[in-house]
């Protein structure tokens, strides 16, 4: 009986020992302030480390970076370092044993360190969550929201696990109270979503925003987020994210207003009231901006509505920099610069100094937007345009994607004396079936207006033109008399417009809304009011459906 009691307080005292040692390697842990403490702490305490240990080591190397401003993280050095590799490859082997929130938070950590390399890491998390969800395991909202932003960052947006999500957030929605979490999942499942789902996440969007008094603007973000990505311009819910961002002027900075101005231009929404917010906000902080990144942001959210001593340091600014800026960046400043209307000659220079270095890095929708910028900046780089001239229609010729094909020949006919070889129009006629009513669009103003200026000059080129024009009238009235979504619609007639369109399908698409009459609502009045202005076509009976 002694001897079993020895053995007894022996086994107790040397599970003490080992949860006190346990709970101090937490604790160290925990209480590190420099990543080279974690890792040290990870290579000399390798065969201790339980799940619990290693989900808090990653939780805290990302604390130590998000602390840090952007610029002078080193995720780099972490994810390089050998010890995080030790800590993915003890994460992966003890992933079955850890608690919902480790799972997720480490989840986490792997995508907002860049670990991309760390996939076999980063798939176990994901299989071993999704088993969860299955059994109905991980059903914590704040665990569940987190681990769906983790699949959005992943472009997992219509996988079959964001539907097993989304229908988790179907089930609990009205369980959900906190706006933070609903913002999160909103964005997330909108890809998945039904129309009918699609309405009750926006009414309980508004119910959450109307019940707080304050409401982080991030949260507001995420929610414009959501209606971009459902492609919805819903004003009563943009209105109550405008006036959250209007409070929230103190905590806005450049890359946040960047954000918002982005999403209002893509819903196409504007508030003079945020605008001189915005303005006043980044013209008072103008010189703390001195890295290419930011500049171009504070460029192309300033520029626009500077005053004219603001607007010429920026034009300094920027031509000073140009060398430095990246690809992406030079595109964003020449968009900005055609938003401005400003051809300042000296800076025109030397973004196109910079391209002829940079072309061959764009993709073929960039180097369209680029060609576009230059064209109505009127560059007068002939050797830049013979470039660009070269790089479309060699992309051209390899295209076998319609909006590609159709958006190369819009900006090709943008191009001064641009001779049309016949290979172009051929490749036209190849897609012309495949194409929705904006590509049509494209197309047939590029032919016009190459007929129209003798820029056909192959032979019996008259005749070839006449007959493309007519197989795109066809086109035009097989892709509406197909129509029988009024959403889908609409989509395609929102950058629908020219001579073309007004004189072929006006009349054609004004019978096909009233033909789909019944499914005008709510979510779809506007761009319908908005198209009817455009085509200025009076239909009464659309008028009065809309009243």
């Amino acid at each position: 009986m002694l001897c079993l009691r020895q053995v007894c307080l022996f086994t107790l005292k040397h599970y003490q020992a080992r949860t006190l040692c346990s709970d101090l390697l937490l604790s160290q842990i925990n209480g590190c302030t420099h990543e080279d403490e974690v890792f040290n702490l990870v290579g000399r305490n390798k065969a201790r480390l339980s799940e619990k240990h290693v989900g808090i080591a990653f939780n805290v190397l990302w604390q130590l970076q998000k602390k840090r401003p952007i610029l002078l993280r080193t995720s780099d050095y972490v994810r390089n370092h050998s010890q995080f590799l030790s800590l993915c490859v003890l994460a992966e082997n003890k992933v079955e044993h850890m608690e919902d929130e480790v799972i997720v938070d480490t989840l986490y950590t792997i995508l907002r360190l860049n670990a991309e390399d760390h996939v076999s890491l980063a798939k176990a998390l994901v299989t071993e969550a999704w088993k969860r969800l299955e059994r109905q395991v991980l059903l914590s909202l704040p665990a569940l929201s987190k681990f769906a932003l983790c699949l959005y960052k992943q472009h997992r947006h219509f996988s079959p696990i964001i539907g097993q999500v989304a229908h988790i957030v179907d089930m609990k929605l009205d369980s959900i109270q906190d706006i933070r979490i609903l913002s999160v999942l909103m964005i997330s499942i909108s890809d998945v979503i039904t129309e009918s789902f699609r309405d009750r996440l926006l009414h309980k969007a508004e119910q959450l925003l109307e019940e707080k008094d304050e409401v982080h603007f991030n949260y507001a973000r995420r929610i414009l987020q959501f209606l971009q990505n459902v492609k919805l311009r819903y004003h009563p819910l943009l209105e109550k994210c405008n006036r959250i961002f209007l409070g929230s002027a103190s905590h806005l900075d450049i890359h946040s207003i960047s954000h918002i101005f982005g999403l209002y231009e893509q819903l196409g929404f504007d508030n003079a009231e945020f605008r001189l917010i915005a303005k006043q906000v980044l013209s008072e902080t103008i010189d703390d901006y001195y890295d290419p990144e930011t500049f171009a942001k504070l460029f192309s959210a300033l520029g626009p509505m500077a005053g004219s001593k603001v607007r010429e340091r920026l034009l300094v600014t920027a031509a000073h920099m140009a060398e430095e800026f990246s690809s992406h960046q030079v595109l964003m400043i020449l968009k900005t610069m055609q938003k401005m209307k400003c051809r300042n000659s000296h800076l025109l220079k030397k973004m196109a100094s910079v391209l002829h270095k940079r072309l061959d890095s764009y993709h073929v929708l960039h180097l369209v937007k680029l060609t576009q910028y230059l064209v109505l900046l009127h560059c007068q780089d002939l050797e830049l345009f013979a470039k660009l001239k070269m790089l479309l229609l060699g992309y051209l010729k390899s295209s076998v994607i319609p909006a590609d094909t159709a958006a190369i020949i819009r900006v090709l006919a943008m191009l001064p004396s641009f001779q049309v070889e016949e290979m172009i129009i051929n490749k036209a006629a190849a897609v012309l079936p495949q194409c929705r009513l904006h590509h049509l669009n494209c197309i047939a103003t590029a032919l016009v207006k190459w007929n129209h200026h003798g820029q056909l000059h192959w032979q019996n080129s008259s005749e070839l033109c006449a007959k493309l024009l007519q197989k795109l009238n066809d086109c035009g009235f097989q892709r509406l008399q197909k129509a029988n979504n009024l959403n889908l619609l609409l989509e395609e007639l929102t950058h629908v417009n020219g001579e073309w369109f007004e004189e072929v399908l006006n009349e054609e698409t004004m019978a096909m809304c009233q033909h789909l009459i019944d499914q005008i609502t709510w979510a779809n009045v506007l761009p319908l009011s908005l198209f009817l202005i455009k085509s200025d076509h009076r239909c009464p009976v659309l008028f009065d459906r809309i009243a």
